[in-house]
């Protein structure tokens, strides 16, 4: 075990001198806090600048995107198969179509939770104490989480792009909802 060197310590000789030490203290803070404002005034500036730079680039991959998505969805039956993958492979990367997972709704809580026990579903959909609406719970029984007036269960498709060679993943929501059976 390594023995941790000792620290000479320099305690002040005086009441004075402790006044100094003080004093030294709240220079040497000061300058400091000129450092660390110098340096952020730097990093701001980089960033103005560097973000600057890269807005044309991220237009240009926006714009591609969009350009790739709609070549793909206009050709997705050739592209997939028939439909039989979701995933086109290319020389240079990838572009897929994927599902989020299933995502629960709720209009009113308030109004879902008393529907909850009107229909006497509180202890399957309920957690206790206080009354809260288990989502979990609704997505392992959808089929009677969507019966309940106010709860909408659903998942949305995206697009996703993955060059080779990068760790770029463009993901683009779709504006249409999967029909959640």
């Amino acid at each position: 075990m390594a023995k941790a060197k000792k620290i000479d310590v320099v305690q002040p000789a005086s009441i004075q001198q402790a006044a100094e030490f003080i004093q030294e203290i709240g220079q040497s803070d000061r300058q400091i806090t000129a450092i660390n404002k110098k340096l952020n005034d730097r990093i701001e500036k980089l960033k103005t600048k560097a973000i600057a730079a890269a807005e044309p680039l991220s237009k240009r991959v926006l714009e591609l995107a969009k350009g790739l998505y709609e070549y793909a969805e206009a050709n997705r039956a050739q592209l997939t198969d028939g439909g039989q993958t979701k995933t086109i492979s290319l020389p240079t990367g990838t572009m897929a179509w994927k599902n989020t997972p299933p995502a629960v709704h709720l209009k009113n809580v308030d109004a879902v939770i008393a529907e909850i026990n009107k229909l006497g579903l509180s202890e399957r959909f309920l957690r206790k104490p206080p009354a809260e609406v288990d989502k979990e719970a609704m997505l392992k029984d959808q089929d009677a989480a969507k019966s309940i007036k106010g709860v909408s269960i659903d998942q949305d498709e995206i697009f996703v792009i993955k060059p080779s060679e990068s760790d770029a993943e463009i993901k683009m929501k779709l504006k249409k909802k999967l029909k959640n059976k």
